[in-house]
């Protein structure tokens, strides 16, 4: 039986790979609060070490981000 995070996940997965591809407004919205009620259920039924791992990873695409824009401000003045 597969666990009930990683079900979340494709369908999330799902969801976010919809929200992409469609134009239309009524389709977006619904693709895009599957998604995210799909990554909340799915955070909340995960294990400890899979939600360490989610945070880590959040964490360092925000540095990551960060240190981008901080590298495109000094570099337009």
């Amino acid at each position: 039986m597969l666990p009930t995070y990683a079900i979340a996940l494709l369908v999330t997965i799902a969801a976010v790979w919809w929200f992409r591809q469609t134009s239309e407004d009524i389709y977006s919205v619904l693709a895009g609060a599957v998604a995210a009620i799909g990554f909340i259920i799915g955070f909340a039924t995960a294990p400890l070490l899979i939600k360490f791992g989610i945070v880590l990873l959040l964490l360092a695409l925000e540095k990551r981000h960060l240190d981008s824009q901080r590298r495109r401000n000094t570099c337009a003045r």
